[in-house]
């Protein structure tokens, strides 16, 4: 059930005080004062206030500030410079309630007596923090100085009466706040007591519905009462456990919903395995009693050990569209068992609603499904925390006033209609037998074994129920939860449940957040349960002797409106519209047949739905990388041309079979070839239907008449980086479809990023046996060896990195790098000075495998590449670019005067010219002109490397 609809809102106000100096002294008598809305008071700090700071004390639930104990805005200096704050703040009689410390902080928040949530008081117009601010949360009254004062006037009421031994009391005016403002000058005990005793009125009713549902076979019935009793005990210990263990001090347990059908499927199940080996009732008594306690005992130690090993969050897996049809189901379930416990019918399908057309049964039915009803809009449209309470009291007083107005004796209400208003009045048991039953000698073990799959199924939906309302808690708390801790809690109580003969159970998150809502953070509401509870449990009567049947119905009714509503109408908001027709599945399956298989089939349906939209995401993303090598101006020209003649894919995820059709699709859809290829050349329309038959795939073809060799593909890439896996459906259907278009039309199938796994598995099916199959190390080393591939193939002549200078000097190599990449003629004296150019750099050899700088030192040289290659890494394993002859190295961390960003290795033996800092200081000095083209050679090197790098940094982040 959820109840958070009924929680108040605790009224506050914010007040600004004056920041006038008091001339309170030590001997000022103080004066009491009733707050009347719980407000935040801020105590102002003033310049003729001490530095130090009294500790207030409390005692008795009241707070007393000592005449020199006033807090000070933050932004009012002490005498001595520094600011003070409260440090800490608790709550209790004769304890301390802070301390202070001098430093150089702010302001914090502090709350009294209850929580320790804090908030800071803001000026609303200009956001600046104004003081820190006391929250008087439950104290019923506050000791001050006598001349205190809130905005110039007395907080004070303004008649006294006295109140502390000889002290004057002022009279407390009218009260003519809210409700919810006169909760919060309750009383420190009053409060838990009251809320105690709400939370053990809505469980009591709950408890007697919950056994009704468990054991609901007919076998049962001789025994209801004595199984209600334990059920109510059950309850008394979850809470007792949660008390103890949870972290939520306000945390309110009991028997839980979640688990309720498979202990009432369990417990069918015995009776019926029994019976059909001719057991005793005592037998079967004892044999579905130990059963239900030792599976509650085995879920808190499972729960315990998934808490410990911190598994919670595998435990989440299962899908919320199947619990959302189970819960909906467990309201079906309860709405036979209403009707049942109303009609005395046993009404377990829908098959068995015939037997309530009879129309005197309806009289005994339709108010109990009327208070069901009236109770569902109580809850829905009242937020008064007492409603739910006085409603479930009134229902039977209602009955009973009707009763003594038609002047109807017991007898006649015990035989109304053949069935009876209410249950006989048997002979109670005192309640220390109601353990009786439990006789370990007797149990059939034969009947275990096949309730173990229904144990699994349990401890799984109650692990993931718990985890829901945990979840819940933790929204409505506002503080990170640790979910293992909290499952371990859970487990804890249900260990308790099931030694001492009890049922599963949770935390009953409505009820906690009604709770929390209340302003009560302390344990005691929740002990105050115990004692109610376990006096019921002692009553030498059973509640059913007394309580009309309706009321149990009317309750259980109530909890299955509730929940059908909440999963079969309000979820479609909540999920997707194919997520709720999987929850309308899994509570038609689980209602058409049995527990397990409907949770089967729901879980198989949310399979088949997260494989269908696997297949449909995009697993495949064409791109336009580059390499990070850095090229010449005609190999960049060339490049450029035959820019599509690289195609380039970045696959993803877990590629089965599937994904395997839309993936060979969208890469067939960017393979553009000729009618006829190389190959194909001179091919009849025979051979030519021969080769479309071999290939099951024909990629996007060019007009036979069209010879723009620039928009052919050459080379096929697929990056299987981010690739999770490949199963053997796709690797044949997909991959070696693929290679074997790419042999029958020239292109080139490079793999980069091949995991261990999937490469092996490529072997097997022959993927890699094609010669026109390449393999690379990682995406940039591909792109490498596309692009180094086709500049051989359209120019043999021309090297794929190096540039093609007149002389063999610096000046050369850089005449030759601004040639070609400007786009007019220089003259061959552009560096000429009267000192060479290369008097300001040093040469410097390197062998291969050399390291000229690593990533994060001082970059105070720059790098020309004489002859040679380099490679610079980032992060010791990401390629960021790869530097030929002409190429700047250094150049971005150089100028910006920060430390490398890259590492850079020597591909090869190669030479470099090196120009310091201090020398282009120089050259700045002596040759101007010199200077100002060699800048103009690295700024051409940075623009023409700009978008690269920038797709590099993208690439490697």
């Amino acid at each position: 059930m959820d109840h958070h609809h009924l929680l108040p809102t605790a009224g506050s106000f914010h007040g600004a005080l004056p920041r006038e100096t008091t001339n309170a002294g030590p001997t000022a008598t103080p004066t009491v004062y009733r707050h009347q809305s719980s407000p935040a008071l801020i105590l102002p700090r003033t310049e003729a206030t001490p530095a130090s700071l009294v500790s207030p004390q409390t005692s008795g639930g009241v707070v007393s500030l000592a005449d020199k104990s006033e807090m000070y805005p933050p932004t009012s200096p002490q005498p001595n410079g520094r600011r003070q704050r409260i440090s800490s703040l608790s709550m209790g009689g004769g304890r301390m309630l802070g301390h202070t410390r001098s430093d150089r902080g702010s302001h914090t928040s502090l709350p009294i007596s209850t929580g320790f949530e804090t908030s800071p008081l803001r000026n609303p117009s200009s956001h600046a923090t104004l003081s820190p601010r006391v929250k008087i949360a439950s104290s019923a009254e506050l000791l001050a100085p006598s001349n205190f004062s809130v905005n110039g006037e007395s907080p004070l009421s303004s008649e006294t009466r006295p109140l502390l031994g000889g002290m004057p009391r002022k009279q407390e005016s009218r009260c003519t706040c809210s409700w919810a403002q006169c909760w919060a000058t309750t009383t420190s005990f009053s409060r838990p007591l009251v809320m105690g005793m709400i939370n053990a009125i809505i469980v009591l009713p709950v408890m007697v519905g919950y056994a009704q549902i468990v054991f609901k076979d007919p076998f049962f019935a001789p025994y209801m009462p004595t199984l209600i009793n334990l059920m109510i005990f059950s309850a008394a210990i979850h809470q007792l456990g949660f008390s103890i263990k949870s972290k939520l001090h306000f945390a309110i347990g009991s028997v839980q919903d979640a688990g309720l059908i498979f202990l009432s499927t369990m417990s069918s199940s015995i009776v019926q395995i029994c019976k059909g080996k001719g057991a005793s009732d005592e037998d079967i008594l004892a044999t579905v009693l130990c059963w239900l306690a030792m599976s509650t005992a085995l879920l808190g130690l499972a729960l315990i050990i998934t808490g410990k090993l911190r598994l919670a969050s595998l435990v989440q897996y299962l899908p919320l569209p199947v619990v959302g049809g189970y819960l909906a189901f467990i309201g079906l379930y309860c709405l036979e068992a209403g009707l049942g416990v109303m009609a005395h019918r046993d009404i377990s399908s829908p098959a068995d609603y015939g037997a309530l057309l009879d129309a005197d049964l309806w009289i005994l039915i339709a108010p109990g499904v009327l208070s069901g009803l009236i109770l569902l809009l109580i809850v829905q449209r009242t937020t008064h925390p007492a409603a739910l309470p006085l409603a479930l009291l009134g229902i039977p007083l209602l009955f009973y006033v009707v009763v003594l107005s038609g002047g109807w004796s017991m007898d006649e209400l015990r035989s109304a209609y053949g069935v009876g208003w209410i249950a006989e009045d048997s002979p109670q048991p005192p309640f220390y037998r109601s353990w009786d039953g439990f006789r370990f000698e007797r149990i059939q073990w034969y009947a275990i074994p096949k309730q173990l799959p229904t144990w699994l199924t349990m401890f799984i939906v109650v692990a993931f129920s718990s985890s829901l309302d945990v979840a819940a808690i933790q929204m409505e708390l506002g503080t990170p939860l640790d979910f293992n801790r909290e499952l371990m809690t859970v487990g804890f109580a249900n260990v308790l449940s099931g030694v001492t003969g009890g049922y599963t159970g949770s935390y009953i998150f409505s009820q906690t957040i009604f709770t929390m809502r209340s302003g009560l953070r302390s344990r005691m509401v929740g002990i105050i349960v115990i004692p109610f509870l376990l006096f019921t449990f002692c009553l030498p009567v059973s509640l059913q002797a007394y309580v009309p049947n309706f009321f149990f119905g009317a309750v259980l009714i109530f909890i299955a409106f509730d929940l059908m509503l909440e999963w079969l109408w309000h979820s479609r908001l909540l999920v997707t519209r194919s997520e709720y027709a999987i929850i309308l599945i899994t509570f038609a399956a689980i209602t058409a047949t049995t527990l397990i298989i409907g949770f089967a089939i729901g879980c198989g349906c949310c399979v088949l739905h997260f494989l269908f939209l696997y297949a449909r995401s995009s697993h495949v993303t064409r791109t336009t990388d580059r390499s990070s090598v850095s090229r010449g101006f005609n190999q960049r020209r060339i490049l450029a041309k035959y820019r599509k003649a690289i195609v380039v894919h970045r696959l993803s995820g877990y590629i089965f079979f599937g994904s395997a059709v839309s993936i060979l699709d969208t890469i067939k859809a960017s393979i553009k070839v000729h009618n006829e290829s190389k190959e194909a050349c001179g091919m009849s329309e025979n051979e030519l239907e021969e080769r479309r038959r071999r290939s099951s795939t024909w990629p996007e073809k060019q007009n036979a008449c069209e010879d723009d060799e620039e928009t052919l593909t050459h080379f096929l890439l697929l990056d299987f980086d981010v690739v999770n896996g490949v199963d053997a459906t796709a690797a044949r259907s997909l991959f070696v479809t693929l290679v074997q278009t790419c042999q029958n039309y020239g292109i080139t199938l490079v793999t980069t990023g091949l995991a261990t796994e999937t490469k092996k598995l490529l072997d097997c099916h022959g993927v890699t046996n094609f010669s026109c199959f390449q393999e690379c190390k990682c995406l940039d080393e591909g792109l490498q060896y596309c692009e180094d591939s086709l500049l051989a193939q359209i120019d043999p002549n021309l090297h794929p990195q190096r540039l093609t200078p007149h002389d063999e000097s610096l000046e050369g190599v850089l005449t030759a790098y601004l040639a070609e990449s400007s786009s007019f003629p220089l003259p061959e004296s552009i560096f000429q000075s009267s000192a060479p150019l290369s008097s300001y750099f040093k040469n410097l050899d390197v062998n291969k495998g050399d390291i000229v700088f690593r990533q994060g030192e001082p970059s105070e040289t720059l790098y020309f590449i004489y002859h040679g290659s380099f490679l610079l890494r980032r992060h010791a394993q990401y390629r960021a670019g790869h530097y030929g002859q002409g190429g700047i190295i250094g150049d971005i961390d150089f100028f910006s005067n920060s430390n490398r960003s890259f590492t850079a290795e020597a591909q090869e033996d190669s030479r470099l010219y090196a120009l310091s800092r201090q020398d282009l200081n120089r050259l700045y000095a002596d040759e101007p002109r010199l200077a100002t083209m060699l800048l103009h050679v690295v700024l051409k090197s940075l623009s023409l490397n700009a978008t690269q790098n920038r797709l590099i940094l993208q690439r490697i982040k």
